[in-house]
């Protein structure tokens, strides 16, 4: 994965890849029709890890090494912060 920005900066920051990106998307016809719309993509963002998925895997692959102990994370039931 390329990070254009990050090759910008004079100190880079850490990284650590945890998930496959970019994520998937997907075609979905029938539900399109079912809505009213002509087309209807969707971005995957569940499937971009192996054991769990979301937007915010991006966010951890910067935040955890630059962690010196860890990351605690709390959320309400269902967030995709939790």
């Amino acid at each position: 994965m390329s990070l254009p920005l990050a090759e910008l900066l004079s100190h880079p920051v850490s990284h650590l890849p945890l998930g496959v990106f970019p994520s998937p998307v997907e075609s979905h016809p029938i539900l399109a029709g079912k809505l009213g719309l002509t087309s209807l993509t969707v971005k995957r963002e569940d499937l971009d890890g192996p054991e769990f998925g979301g937007n915010k895997l991006r966010a951890l692959e910067f935040l955890l090494p630059a962690s010196p102990r860890g990351i605690v994370s709390i959320g309400g039931y269902g967030p995709t912060w939790c």
